[in-house]
């Protein structure tokens, strides 16, 4: 975390595996993580409560803002995420398959992950969760 203290304050990671936006207040940096497109390796969970403040593995305080996991019935269902590629759609929308769209606005960006497999509605993409993140790095004082 010492690396990213003064870089920009935005990460955007992909293809995680769990769609996830996370605070790093004591270093000033946010990630924002992308779903996986195909999420046949739904593996990774985080089950804590939003909007509280945890401590990583590396020791490192953060507050989680949002998160989307693959549902309950996937894991209950299937011994091996592989087994998801050929099952049925509704199966698929299940893992927690889809994108990140980050908008930024100067000061924060706004990053909102998405499902697009919407079962035939016709509705497009569903908005799973969005959270706005500071995005500009901030003035120094020296």
């Amino acid at each position: 975390m010492e690396i990213l203290q003064n870089c920009a304050p935005l990460v955007i990671s992909g293809d995680q595996h769990l769609s996830i936006a996370v605070t790093y207040d004591d270093y000033g940096v946010s990630d924002c993580a992308s779903p996986a497109v195909i999420n046949s390796v739904w593996w990774r969970w985080n089950t804590r409560e939003e909007g509280k403040t945890y401590v990583d593995s590396f020791g490192h305080e953060y507050t989680l803002l949002k998160v989307w996991n693959a549902e309950d019935s996937i894991v209950d269902s299937y011994t091996m995420p592989k087994e998801t590629i050929s099952a049925p759609e509704s199966v698929k929308r299940a893992r927690g398959d889809g994108f990140l769209f980050v908008r930024f606005d100067g000061e924060n960006a706004t990053c909102e992950a998405h499902s697009y497999r919407d079962l035939g509605s016709g509705a497009g993409s569903e908005l799973m969760w969005k959270a706005q993140v500071p995005a500009a790095v901030p003035s120094s004082s020296n």
